[in-house]
């Protein structure tokens, strides 16, 4: 391979790193951010029904709050339906990290050559020490056999059965 398209190679699998590390970095905070308004959701519901109703004021995220022109069940629908949202945001991100996790897997599985010519390296030199071990005991058998054979012709040729 040329040395120019191993630099592209290099150049692609960083970009396809910096991806990675992005929506990594991406899903996690909208995780966090979700959570957090979550429980802010959360604090503000159970700050609401502890006040009497004219007293309910309207709790965002950014800790402003405003006269809320809603009654107290309005405003728990409301809330609710937030972290509704809220929360299948969270499994949506989750769900996204999944599959980031996946394709990493496949990635590092597929596009490894180094770690799989070194395991096909290891595995040649294993047949071949392999193939040398065979090679010295058939010398051996052979060795035997001959040893033998010669035997037998000589018992063969000095016996009174030839």
């Amino acid at each position: 391979m040329s040395p120019v398209g191993g630099e592209q190679q290099s150049k692609s699998q960083d970009l396809a790193s910096k991806d990675y590390l992005r929506r990594m970095k991406d899903d996690v905070k909208s995780i966090l951010d979700n959570f957090t308004s979550i429980l802010s959701a959360s604090k503000h519901t159970s700050t609401l029904a502890s006040l009497p109703l004219s007293n309910t004021k309207n709790y965002y995220s950014n800790g402003v709050k405003e006269d809320s022109q809603l009654n107290g069940s309005a405003q728990s629908v409301m809330d609710r339906y937030e972290m509704h949202v809220r929360s299948s945001n969270i499994t949506r991100a989750a769900e996204s990290l999944v599959q980031l996790i996946d394709e990493l897997k496949e990635s590092l599985i597929l596009d490894d050559f180094s770690s799989l010519n070194e395991a096909n390296d290891i595995r040649r030199k294993q047949f071949e020490q392999y193939i040398q071990d065979s090679n010295s005991q058939l010398q051996k058998i052979k060795h035997g056999v001959g040893q033998d054979l010669e035997l037998l012709e000589t018992e063969y040729y000095n016996s009174s059965y030839k």
